[in-house]
């Protein structure tokens, strides 16, 4: 947590946002491997995670394929 937060503000946007872009272009079983990171991005900067939200709803046709199923960014619970 502290590496976070030497970040900064610029920094931690650029993280957090990053992971989830890479979340949603790498494929199958490595991109459950990048949820972790995010998640805990997220519960360190809950303002970044509504960020998110509100910038997958412009996304919300385009799915995710994961190993198991396919789901939408925007249908997410």
């Amino acid at each position: 947590m502290a590496l976070y937060a030497i970040l900064g503000e610029r920094g931690q946007v650029v993280l957090t946002f990053g992971l989830a872009m890479a979340f949603y272009l790498i494929p199958g079983w490595v991109a459950l491997a990048w949820l972790a990171p995010l998640t805990l991005a997220v519960l360190l900067r809950p303002d970044l995670g509504l960020a998110l939200v509100a910038f997958s709803l412009s996304f919300f046709q385009a799915y995710k394929q994961l190993p198991s199923a396919a789901f939408p960014p925007s249908n997410w619970r």
